[in-house]
C-alpha cells in the first residue's frame, strides 16, 4: 500500500492508482478512505466501471441505500445498456422501500440480461411487495 501511496503522489490525477489504493484499503478495513479514493477515480473518469461497481457494493454493505440509489441512478445514465447496473439500482430501491421503482429498474434488467435470475428473483419479490402475488410467483417460479 505503501507504494501505491507514493505512486498516487507524484500522479494524483490517475484514476487507476485511485481505484487500486481503494482496493487495497478495502482489505486493511479503511472503508471510509477506500470510498473517498474510488469516488475519486470516478471523478476523474467517470468510465471507470469497476470503480462504480466497487463503491456501489461498499455503499450497499454499511447499508447506505439512499447513497447506492443516487450512485446507480448515475452509473444506469452513464452505463445504459449494464444491466448488472440497473439490478442493483432495483435492489437498493427495494431495500428502501420504493418497490414500484424497484419494479420498473428490473424489468429494465431484464430486458438487458433476458435470462438473469437474479434480476428475475429480485422481480418477484418486488412484485410480492406490491401484492402483485400471481406475477410474482410465476417470476419467482422462472428464477
Amino acid at each position: 500500500m505503501v507504494n501505491l501511496q507514493f505512486e498516487l503522489r507524484q500522479r494524483p490525477e490517475n484514476p487507476e492508482l485511485h481505484f487500486a489504493l481503494a482496493q487495497e484499503l478495502l482489505r486493511c478495513g479503511l472503508k471510509g478512505q477506500a470510498e473517498e479514493h474510488l469516488r475519486q477515480a470516478i471523478r476523474l473518469d467517470p468510465g471507470q466501471l469497476n470503480a462504480w461497481v466497487l463503491l456501489g457494493m461498499l455503499l450497499e454493505r454499511r447499508r447506505g441505500y439512499n447513497d447506492a440509489v443516487r450512485l446507480f441512478q448515475s452509473a444506469a445514465e452513464k452505463f445504459p445498456d449494464d444491466a448488472a447496473f440497473r439490478l442493483k439500482l432495483g435492489r437498493s430501491l427495494r431495500r428502501i422501500g420504493r418497490a414500484g421503482e424497484a419494479t420498473v429498474a428490473l424489468n429494465q434488467a431484464l430486458r438487458l440480461a433476458p435470462g438473469s435470475v437474479d434480476a428475475q428473483y429480485e422481480l418477484g419479490i418486488g412484485l410480492q411487495l406490491e401484492g402483485k402475488m400471481a406475477e410474482a410467483r410465476q417470476m419467482l417460479q422462472q428464477a
